[in-house]
Parts: C-alpha cells; structure tokens; sequence
C-alpha cells in the first residue's frame, strides 16, 4: 500500500464514535458484515483480537503471567458489566465456517482452542469460554458473521477517538481494487482495560496475593498493566499466524488522527 493508498484508506474510512458504545467490541478480522463490499455497515470501533471472547482469554492469560488468583465466572461478570449488558457481548465467525462449531471463522479463536498453551491459557480455560460463548448463542446472543475470503494487506494500530472501516476498494486504471486492513484500536482497547481492571479487582475475579483495600488504585493499575501487556503479546501471536496462513508479509502501520490532520507511521513489517 502506498503513502497515497494509506491516507485514502484511512481518510475514506474513518467515522466518529457514537455515545455510549465506544466499549462495544469487534475482532481486528478485515472483512465485512455486509456481502455488498460497497455497502458499509455500521461495526464497533473498539477492535481487538476475538472480540469479547478473545478478551476474556487476555483477562485469564494475564492472570496466569502474572501469578494472580482467578475466578472465571467473576472475571465473565466482569466483561459483561464494563459493556453494558450480556446482549452486547461480541463474537464472531465468518459466512463459509462450519455452522456447528462456535467462533469456526474466527482465526484466534479457533487457534486458543487448539493450543491454549501458546496463548498462556489452560485447556479447562478455554473450555469455559467455548461452554460460556455457546451458552450464551444458545440464550439468544448474535454471533456475528463476516462475508468474504482474507485480503489483507497491513495491521493498522489505531490512536484516537474515531472508528475505521476495514475495507477499501480502489480505483485504479486496472479496474477496482478491493483492500482489507487488520484493525486494533490501541486507545480504546486501553480505556476498556482501565475499566475493566477496576471492575475486575471490584469483583474478586482476579485476586492479588496480599493486596489490600487501602491500595486499591494501585492495584488496579498493576491489573491494567497486565491486561494492556498480555493482549499486545496475544496480538504479536495472532499475526505471525496470520502471515503464515496469508503467506505474505504484512506492514504495521501506526494511524492518529489529530483534526482535521491524519498522522500515519510504518511501524514495522511481519
């Protein structure tokens, strides 16, 4: 993608937040919810790895690094306090997935639940959160379901209070030319974690050896630190595994929008 590519991307993409949903969640999957790849339909901005599920695998990888006492269904009240209610809980798979397996489209997903090690879970860990996210398609929660085939060329790290579209279609003077991008929203993801991890230390889901009451802000920072560390880690994971399925390199970009200015940087390339 060039310089001239990225900021038409991003320019033709971006749309502002709307009140009281800048903590409902969407994976960092490039492809659409619409099958019209003209059509663009209104996602969450806040995007990390798995959505809600994947979070709630960040909540219990942490708490295994860092050595702290964990209470699964309390961490799970947690989640779903920090958005709002259960029917806002997100996950997703795609349009070609197996049907009668949950989350079958969605890539870190179905990687936790082949190698939970790898991602620093256990297997009753991810045991949970496979029984949790059926019961709750069973109770009437939306799976989501994405369109298309992976044509995704970057990682975008988003900084700022706007959402991003994952999809592009280019005209070039070969014809259109459809364009997906991996999004992570790196600020939006770090005010959920801020809080998340107060409610998490609120709710006893996740239990400090020794802490106390009277330290209460500190230790919420030092679960908000783990939360940010761990999910950067699970994100370096997931896309390593996604330049090997993709079987191309893919540039990190770094995107801040700073009115009416779009600020991008090449991080890296993967």
């Amino acid at each position: 993608m060039t310089d001239t590519q990225l900021h038409e991307f991003v320019s033709a993409n971006i749309y502002p937040l709307q009140l009281g949903s800048e903590f409902l969640s969407r994976c960092i999957d490039g492809r659409p919810v619409s099958q019209d790849p003209n059509l663009k339909i209104e996602m969450p901005a806040l995007s990390l790895p798995g959505a809600d599920a994947g979070e709630l695998a960040v909540i219990f990888a942490a708490a295994n690094n860092f050595g702290y006492e964990l209470n699964y269904k309390a961490a799970f009240k947690s989640l779903t306090q920090v958005v709002g209610r259960e029917t806002n809980i997100r996950f997703h798979t795609d349009s070609h997935a197996k049907k009668d397996i949950l989350m079958a489209g969605c890539g870190y997903m179905q990687a936790i639940y082949a190698n939970p090690e790898v991602f620093d879970l256990t297997r009753a860990q991810a045991d949970f959160i496979n029984h949790k996210f059926n019961e709750l398609k069973r109770e009437g929660v939306k799976e989501v379901i994405l369109h298309g085939d992976h044509h995704e060329e970057a990682v975008f790290y988003i900084e700022g209070n706007f959402g991003l579209y994952p999809q592009h279609i280019f005209q070039t003077q070969e014809g259109p030319y459809l364009a997906q991008v991996f999004v992570f929203h790196r600020s939006l993801v770090n005010k959920r974690h801020k809080v998340l991890a107060k409610s998490l230390f609120e709710n006893k889901a996740i239990k400090i050896i020794g802490s106390s009451q009277t330290l209460t802000p500190y230790y919420e920072e030092v679960i908000y630190t783990a939360l940010c560390e761990t999910v950067d880690e699970h994100l370096a994971q997931i896309t390593q595994r996604l330049v090997r399925l993709l079987k191309k390199s893919l540039l990190i970009y770094l995107i801040k929008v700073i009115a009416p200015k779009i600020v991008t940087s090449s991080v890296t390339l993967v």
